[in-house]
């Protein structure tokens, strides 16, 4: 039925719409995506619709997408906490930092206790480079009942940008012994204190005239593990 109906209505929005429910409630999700896209490039008048679309396409990584689904809910007077939270992340991940940086930012301020706000505000401020006003923010969000282990690693990394070795130091030390984090948080962790070590001592060969590591010392330095890993961020 909804086949013949699209062949007689190309733009039937609603149609698109029930079969990539269909196609949903059967586990395809990308030929859903594929229906509930054409959906919202017809006629779908159904808020509802945009905003399934927009949580389909964030669960594929389909940020673009994603954006404006969510954006066109909003323009249609759904203003949840979860479609701003959901579209401050997709913002965040197609690099609109500034736009992400104002919803995270409105979501904290109406709910100063919860947790997914505040590191992702954080952490948008991280990524815009403004460590000096991430730093308290990631350190709320560390310091909140049940904090993730990732909180504490961000803050580590601010803490290093502002030139805050020793405190970046201490902080990942704690993270390395932290029994609730992840083997790979911490292996994170043991590889940046080697990496911080590594700098210093860079830094202080430098101003001694030059720079004498042995290949030797630079291992022992770096033994804590791999430094180039980095911790991902989704809502």
């Amino acid at each position: 039925v909804l086949h013949t109906a699209l062949r007689l209505r190309p733009y039937y929005g609603k149609a698109y719409f029930n079969l990539g429910r269909m196609y949903l409630e059967l586990g395809q999700e990308e030929e859903a995506w594929k229906h509930f896209k054409k959906a919202t490039e017809g006629d779908l008048d159904n808020t509802d619709g945009f905003l399934t679309f927009g949580q389909i396409s964030l669960k594929l990584k389909k940020y673009e997408d994603a954006v404006k689904a969510f954006e066109v809910a909003l323009s249609r007077g759904t203003k949840t906490d979860q479609v701003l939270f959901n579209l401050a992340n997709a913002y965040y991940m197609v690099k609109r930092h500034d736009d992400a940086a104002k919803l995270f930012k409105r979501l904290v301020a109406a709910y100063p206790t919860e947790p997914r706000f505040i590191y992702n505000y954080g952490e948008t401020l991280f990524a815009q480079r403004k460590y000096q006003e991430a730093l308290p923010i990631l350190n709320k969000a560390r310091t909140i009942p049940n904090a993730a282990p990732q909180a504490h690693l961000r803050y580590a990394h601010c803490l290093e940008r502002l030139n805050k070795f020793e405190e970046s130091k201490a902080v990942l030390h704690v993270i390395a012994d932290m029994p609730s984090a992840p083997d790979q948080i911490k292996k994170i962790a043991q590889g940046e204190i080697g990496r911080i070590n590594l700098q210093e001592k860079i830094n202080s060969s430098s101003k001694k005239g030059g720079i004498s590591l042995t290949m030797g010392e630079i291992n022992k330095i770096l033994r804590g593990g791999n430094s180039d890993m980095t911790v991902s961020t989704t809502g």
